[in-house]
């Protein structure tokens, strides 16, 4: 059985790294969250159901997307306080903001949280047990991609294997974000940007060739890829902030309703990140890697 696991990565454009400190250029009168029901109602109602990782910050004032999203049949997972790096907190801070995090989105919609993913794959092995500790079952932030300054490249030596993808330390689930490898290098595909400048038909045969090695697949995705807006004063960032805030935006939503369609009609099963992990725990994940 082949799977794929979409994911949204709800945040707003001003937590990107590279526009942090441009909100004052630009203004925050704008964002994406609050219009992303749409698309998630279209995906809905093709059988597909995400799992989206959210931002606290992004979403309190707009308090009643997240119950919405939840309504429509997708898993709320947590994305973080403000879109802080993982390996710039101590500890402390680190349970401090999830925690307050974690408490929000679960009053939010009435149920508990179990998924975690580390903005910028900036998860720390030393701060997993800590996942553990504040009750997650699952975190979504390994990756292999080393080349990234911002990504964070976790040790997998103490990580057991149960599932292409899919790993476990001790009590935690930890999923892995998928690369292409080439001779000794990694490649990044699984989305966001990656995602914004590949032609469909070089995607598509990316994907299928994938498939030919793993059973798992997880995409990742953002609020300003699946909204095409012209923010008015990205200009002012300067030309690379605007190229790589702007490339490949217009045409994503379509061209992923895309790849998805075809994924669907070539067998491939959809889930959500959260139903899997409970289906490795209970023995039900089948076709497990050898």
């Amino acid at each position: 059985m082949k799977r794929f696991f979409l994911t949204l990565d709800l945040e707003e454009w001003y937590h990107l790294e590279y526009l942090k400190d441009s909100r004052n250029k630009i203004g925050t009168e704008f964002t994406f969250v609050d219009k992303v029901l749409p698309i998630l109602g279209t995906l809905s109602a093709m059988g597909i159901y995400a799992t989206v990782f959210v931002v606290k910050e992004a979403v309190v004032r707009y308090s009643g997307v997240v119950n919405e999203i939840h309504k429509l049949g997708h898993e709320i997972a947590c994305h973080g306080y403000n879109h802080e790096l993982v390996y710039s907190l101590t500890e402390k801070e680190f349970i401090y903001l999830i925690a307050d995090s974690k408490e929000y989105l679960e009053s939010a919609i009435s149920s508990p949280i179990y998924g975690y993913r580390a903005p910028c794959f900036s998860m720390t092995n030393s701060m997993l047990p800590v996942l553990s500790q504040l009750g997650f079952l699952y975190d979504a932030s390994y990756i292999k991609f080393g080349e990234h300054a911002l990504y964070n490249v976790m040790d997998a030596h103490e990580f057991t294997k149960e599932a292409s993808l899919f790993y476990r330390l001790n009590n935690l689930y930890v999923v892995e974000n998928p690369t292409l490898k080439y001779f000794d290098h990694y490649f990044p595909f699984s989305g966001g940007g990656y995602f914004r400048i590949l032609p469909y038909d070089f995607y598509k045969y990316l994907l299928r060739e994938y498939f030919k090695a793993e059973d798992n697949f997880v995409f990742y995705m953002h609020p300003f890829e699946l909204i095409y807006h012209k923010l008015t004063g990205i200009t002012e960032t300067g030309f690379k902030n605007t190229l790589r805030f702007s490339i490949g935006r217009k045409g994503f939503s379509t061209k992923l309703l895309k790849v998805l369609g075809w994924a669907k009609n070539n067998g491939v099963t959809f889930l959500r990140l959260g139903d899997y992990v409970e289906q490795l725990k209970t023995g039900d994940g089948a076709e497990l890697h050898k």
